[in-house]
């Protein structure tokens, strides 16, 4: 049951990557048909630069919805279907953000960004802003897999939300640092590392 979570989720997004790269390809081929009737070759340049990643789009998302195990997710997580498995058998908690197994944490929004509890090793929170406006506020799981990262978006949700995910996260994780400390990014350093071994 857990797994076929997963792959309708990566199903889901492959629909907007085929319906990016229909956009683009009807666009590419209009503009590169008008430039030839029109004789003007500059023009069908940017006709071919928007044909060419439209195909590729259409190519690359049909055969992701297709063939959802394919997916680079799995190279990220290795364990993710097991662990989707696990998951969605034995689910103890669960809020807006989070489910949680005995042994398994996952964000609840993004259902492929998972992990086991034990590996989960660094929690923090990070803050982008330009012009000192934010645009983003997420907490981040550092786990085991260096390409697998939870990024639980709290942007717009006060600072109690984030505080209150942040210890729950905490809890979750037995073997997690938290804050963004160089303690912290050290102590995910190595415990990567000494996984990799």
């Amino acid at each position: 049951m857990g797994r076929e979570v997963v792959f309708a989720n990566i199903r889901k997004r492959m629909i907007a990557m085929i319906v990016g790269g229909v956009i683009l390809t009807l666009m590419g081929g209009f503009i590169s048909f008008a430039a030839v009737v029109a004789g003007e070759y500059s023009v069908l340049i940017l006709g071919l630069f928007a044909l060419t990643p439209g195909v590729i789009f259409l190519i690359f998302g049909t055969s992701r919805r297709t063939h959802p195990e394919k997916s680079g997710i799995f190279k990220a997580n290795p364990d993710l279907l097991q662990q989707a498995d696990e998951l969605y058998a034995n689910i103890q908690y669960q809020d807006d953000y989070i489910i949680v197994s005995d042994r398994v944490l996952a964000n609840k929004k993004v259902p492929f960004q998972m992990c086991w509890r034990e590996e989960a090793y660094g929690i923090y929170q990070h803050t982008a802003s330009m012009n000192f406006i934010s645009y983003t506020n997420e907490i981040i799981v550092c786990t085991k897999h260096k390409k697998n990262v939870l990024r639980f978006n709290v942007y717009a949700k006060g600072k109690d939300t984030a505080m209150g995910l942040m210890q729950l996260l905490s809890q979750c994780c037995p073997n997690a640092m938290v804050g963004y400390t160089p303690e912290t990014l050290a102590y995910v350093k190595e415990m990567q590392r000494r996984a990799q071994q």
